[in-house]
């Protein structure tokens, strides 16, 4: 078995909207944590935009109303972000050969965060499982017939 090469920081997050509501199907290691990196930095710069913005003495009211569209849309953004990411957990761990309802280990606390890391960090599974294909590796066609014609 051959490795596929990983997908960019960009190619991964495109991947990530593309597959927004999917939750069939599995997403690599490297797209997972890749995903994971950049929602985080984006809502941490929000997060510090919206403290900074918020902490000048006299707000006029553009500031304030800059300030009331940035949390409106923060919210809106959040929220397929949030589903999104359900679905990339669950095909984190379709690719390991666990069934999506693992997910709500997430739900406990202390332990879920453990479980969550653990899962995140195990390679993928490089057979075909019940959802689907490797999304890592693959099957070089030269190599097998190489090894199919010196069997013969």
């Amino acid at each position: 078995m051959k490795q596929k090469p990983r997908n960019s920081l960009i190619e991964s997050y495109k991947l990530f909207w593309d597959n927004i509501f999917e939750w069939k199907g599995r997403t690599r290691r490297s797209d997972f944590w890749q995903v994971i990196l950049l929602n985080n930095i984006f809502i941490c710069l929000f997060r510090a935009l919206v403290v900074l913005l918020s902490k000048f003495q006299s707000i006029s009211i553009a500031l304030y109303a800059i300030l009331l569209l940035m949390i409106i849309y923060f919210a809106l953004f959040t929220i397929p972000i949030a589903i999104g990411t359900i679905g990339l957990c669950v095909r984190r761990l379709h690719d390991i050969g666990k069934d999506g309802i693992n997910f709500l280990w997430f739900f406990l606390p202390g332990i879920g965060e453990i479980f969550f890391i653990i899962f995140g960090c195990k390679d993928s599974l490089p057979e075909e499982n019940e959802y689907g294909i490797s999304p890592k590796y693959y099957i070089d066609s030269k190599q097998t017939d190489i090894q199919i014609q010196n069997n013969a």
